[in-house]
């Protein structure tokens, strides 16, 4: 049986996430001033949903697709899966002394690789020793997914 469908737990009734994850939206194309840069790219951070149980997930990334899908997005625009309390930025203490590993799938498959991405994260399949602490696709000049360890 794939590990997949090992992502969760049941408890009173209800398929809890093993993992709090809060989903992030961010447009920093304004965060040009360079001397204001991380005041800028903060402000520019919006939370869209955090879930913790497996149909809040379902219902709110559904609701979420269907406005926003990383292969339509705009240059300087980004979506953000991290665990709760841990904010997309690498001054926040949990990613400070981390990496990432980046992937650049074609624009075709962005959307595809997107949301296997955080399904598998969801499920903590790609947490390897809760290290993992998001992920990230992000359009610059390129289209690109990145995990965040």
């Amino acid at each position: 049986m794939s590990p997949i469908f090992f992502f969760f737990y049941v408890t009173n009734s209800k398929a809890c996430l093993r993992s709090i994850r809060t989903l992030f939206f961010s447009d920093t194309s304004r965060a040009k001033d360079k001397s204001q840069v991380q005041d800028a790219y903060s402000s520019a951070i919006t939370p869209l949903f955090t879930c913790h149980t497996v149909p809040q997930f379902a219902t709110s990334w559904k609701y979420v697709r269907e406005r926003v899908r990383p292969a339509t997005m705009k240059v300087n625009q980004n979506l953000h899966w991290f665990k709760k309390g841990i904010k997309p930025m690498w001054e926040d203490p949990r990613n400070k002394y981390g990496g990432r590993l980046t992937i650049c799938p074609p624009r075709a498959l962005l959307d595809v690789v997107w949301e296997t991405v955080l399904i598998l994260m969801a499920g903590d399949v790609l947490d390897h020793h809760g290290e993992g602490t998001g992920a990230g696709t992000h359009c610059l000049f390129f289209f690109s997914l990145s995990l965040y360890l």
